[in-house]
Parts: structure tokens; C-alpha cells; sequence
């Protein structure tokens, strides 16, 4: 599924995923659900009741069909874009720019939604979802929203344990913790050398030469003083360790942005 940027209430963009088909129908079913089974319970007790007139029947079938298309739309307001549905399978509606819908964004889409579903059994809203780069259904591109899948909140002490986590990774398995000082453009310096030394356009000296020269600049650098090891290995290590301190970070922040 495609990811694309949100913006938080706090001006940060942060990655999301665009919810797939099955998270969205179990959505829509759970709702369905939930709004039959109150249209039925107030049915059968108007039913069961003779306070009502029969005249007044038509009238209670309307409110009832106002709140089945306003259940979608006012629960997606008030819940930041999300209904029960949506929030047991943590899911939501956005922009398809990434920003918060209006009301009017919410109505169009649950209205549109209405004949989507209900017109056709629920097959032209699947088809037009199945052949849509986001899983847009009609509501959606009239509206210009898109779902989204909503990551569980982190607590504290799962940030911790994936801290944890991290720096014991990096305390068994790094050389030389202090590769976090070189720069993107000196890791990038260090594959260029290894790479060109490989090939036949350097004679075995100058290749030597040009390693171990590159070794030393490395060692001052991080302020290692003289690696007793060949440079190449010195170099591949280097490599290596960055590899493995910049994954955990990035899981790390990961983590710290759900």
C-alpha cells in the first residue's frame, strides 16, 4: 500500500499507510451492525407500543434514515475521522492531502457512500476501490479523502524498551560506537574508495596506498589512533557499524513517532 504524509496537530509529518480493502469492509460491517441493530431496537419498540399513531410512522422511518446517513459523517467529526468501525480496526479518514477533513468533506463522502452501498449492494464502492491507487471509493474522490491506517499509541516504557533494545544491539555488535560522529557524505566517502580499489583502474600499490590513506583519515577522525588491522577490514567495519547504529535509530524514532 502506498504511504504518504500527515500532518500532526503539532506541524510534524509523519509516514502513514493507506488502509487496504479488508480493514475498511470489516469497518463498514462492524458500523452496519451497529447502526441495524439500533434502527431494529427502536422499530420493535415503536411496534410493541400503542402510544405512537400508525400516521406517525412515516415520520419516525425518516428520522431513522436521517440517522443512518448522519451516523458516518457525525462520528467521523467528532472522532477525528474515525467511527466505531474505523477505531476497533484502527483506521481513519484524512485529506488526500494529508490534513483534516471539514464536515462537508465527511457529509459528501457518507451521502455518496449511501448509494455506493446501499444502490448497489456495496459492489460499484468495492470495484472502484479495488482499481484505485489508494483504495478510494467514489465518496472519497468527490470528497478528496483518503483512509488511513492509524498506528496504537507508544507508551513510555515501550519507548524505553525499544531504547533498550537498541543499545544493547549496538554494545554487541559494534566495533567502533564512535562511526555516529562521520557524516552521511563520509560513509558514502568510505564506499566509493572500497569500490574503486576493487577495480583494475588502480595498480595494487596505489590501491593499497589510497586505503590506508583513507583508514588513517578515518582513525584521526574518530580519534581511534592506529587500528591494528588492515585497512580494508578497517573500512568494511566501519561500514558495518554504521549499518547497524543507523537501523537502530531508525527504529528507535520509529517507535517515538506512532
Amino acid at each position: 500500500m502506498e504511504t504518504f504524509s500527515i500532518q500532526t496537530a503539532q506541524n510534524v509529518a509523519i509516514g502513514v499507510r493507506v488502509a487496504g480493502i479488508g480493514p475498511r469492509l470489516g469497518a463498514f460491517l462492524l458500523d452496519g451492525l451497529i447502526v441495524v441493530s439500533v434502527l431494529k431496537s427502536v422499530d420493535i419498540l415503536v411496534s410493541m407500543t400503542d402510544i405512537v399513531p400508525e400516521a406517525v410512522y412515516p415520520y419516525i422511518n425518516l428520522i431513522l434514515f436521517g440517522l443512518l446517513v448522519m451516523y458516518f459523517p457525525v462520528s467521523e467529526m467528532l472522532w477525528n475521522g474515525q467511527t466505531v468501525g474505523k477505531r476497533i480496526l484502527n483506521i481513519r479518514v484524512v485529506k488526500s492531502d494529508g490534513s483534516s477533513p471539514r464536515f462537508y468533506d465527511y457529509l459528501v463522502r457518507g451521502i455518496v457512500g449511501m448509494f455506493e452501498c446501499i444502490g448497489t449492494f456495496g459492489g460499484l464502492a468495492l470495484c472502484v476501490a479495488l482499481i484505485s491507487k489508494r483504495s478510494q471509493r467514489i465518496g472519497d474522490h468527490i470528497a478528496g479523502t483518503v483512509v488511513v491506517r492509524v498506528l496504537p499509541p507508544v507508551s513510555l516504557s515501550q519507548l524505553v524498551d525499544a531504547i533498550e533494545s537498541a543499545e544493547a544491539t549496538m554494545a554487541s555488535a559494534v566495533t567502533f560506537p564512535q562511526v555516529s560522529r562521520l557524516s552521511d557524505k563520509d560513509i558514502d566517502t568510505i564506499r566509493r574508495v572500497l569500490v574503486l580499489t576493487r577495480g583494475s583502474q588502480y595498480s595494487s600499490d596505489r590501491a593499497t596506498a589510497l586505503l590506508y590513506d583513507m583508514a588513517r583519515r578515518i582513525e584521526h577522525v574518530l580519534g581511534l589512533g592506529t587500528v591494528q588491522t588492515d585497512a580494508t577490514t578497517f573500512l568494511r567495519t566501519i561500514l558495518k557499524d554504521h549499518q547497524i547504529i543507523h537501523g537502530a535509530m531508525t527504529t528507535i524514532d520509529s517507535v517515538r513517532r506512532r
